[in-house]
């Protein structure tokens, strides 16, 4: 213990920044675990989906959405996502199914999406679009 502070002393600042980079990595951890929780793979998404008990919302760009979609997926783009959604009573009961090209993207906004509406049934597709279509699902162009 006595040569702990001398060390700690002479190299603050390495000391320092790796207590940052701890903080940084426990905040990344637990950030990816909260996203985690709201995860729905293709298949429980395409079962859902099949009892049209879910509505899936693509956060593509719309050029992106244009050619290639999930049937009926809305398209709300990422950037008018909270202004868009700022009520999901037009939804109803049905689980609201938030996907893109990739998962983090989707993560983030289903995020945004829970601080604004910490009750709605909010999930994201795991694999995304990608996962969707290396499943082999049905796809939509236009």
């Amino acid at each position: 213990m006595n040569s702990i502070m001398p060390f700690i002393q002479q190299n603050w600042m390495f000391v320092a920044a790796l207590v940052v980079v701890v903080i940084l990595l426990i905040a990344n951890e637990i950030n990816s675990a909260r996203g985690k929780r709201y995860r729905m793979s293709v298949t429980d998404a395409l079962r859902e989906y099949n009892d049209d008990n879910a509505i899936f919302i693509d956060i593509r760009s719309k050029k992106d959405y244009k050619k290639l979609h999930i049937p009926s997926a809305v398209n709300i783009p990422a950037a008018e996502l909270e202004k868009k959604l700022e009520s999901l009573a037009q939804f109803g009961d049905k689980k609201i199914i938030v996907y893109s090209d990739t998962d983090p993207r989707a993560n983030e906004a289903c995020i945004k999406l829970r601080k604004m509406h910490p009750d709605a049934p909010l999930n994201v597709l795991v694999g995304g679009i990608v996962g969707w279509q290396e499943a082999n699902l049905p796809l939509s162009k236009g």
